[in-house]
């Protein structure tokens, strides 16, 4: 399943957990580092997701990978 996930707080643990448990069961997990995530960085990301700081991500960009995903999640 195509997963896309909106994470706003850095230490957002519960989010990380599920985005693990996700590429561990072979889904393609997308994240939308936004706001304060985004200053953090994306380092405690699990292997296998392909992390995307707003900004630089545009608005068109955060749209064309909603109508990629299956699921969205806002955290």
């Amino acid at each position: 399943m195509r997963q896309l996930h909106l994470v706003r707080r850095a230490g957002d643990t519960l989010a990380r957990e599920v985005i693990a448990h996700q590429v561990a069961d072979g889904d393609e997990v997308r994240v939308v580092m936004m706001l304060e995530a985004a200053t953090e960085g994306a380092g405690s990301l699990p292997a296998g997701t392909e992390a995307l700081p707003m900004p630089p991500l545009q608005y068109d960009e955060l749209v064309e990978h909603l109508a990629w995903s299956e699921r969205v999640v806002s955290w």
